[in-house]
């Protein structure tokens, strides 16, 4: 992750070298970003936290054949 400027950050990402351990799909992204800013303040990562702490999430079934559990 670079601070740009005070209004924008990059998150650069790259794929990962791990070795397939399932039967799940795995693709592949060789380099990617996500470019984030600020129109204001940084509310939506804020946002973004506080919903992935909730304790009463419900997973939702229809992509249960997406992720590792």
């Amino acid at each position: 992750m670079i601070k740009e400027s005070n209004k924008t950050i990059l998150i650069n990402y790259l794929s990962t070298g791990h070795k397939r351990k399932s039967n799940n799909i795995r693709g592949e992204i060789d380099e990617s970003y996500f470019r984030l800013t600020a129109l204001n303040k940084y509310d939506t990562i804020k946002g973004i936290r506080e919903q992935a702490l909730k304790k009463d999430l419900i997973e939702d079934p229809r992509y249960d054949n997406y992720f590792f559990k």
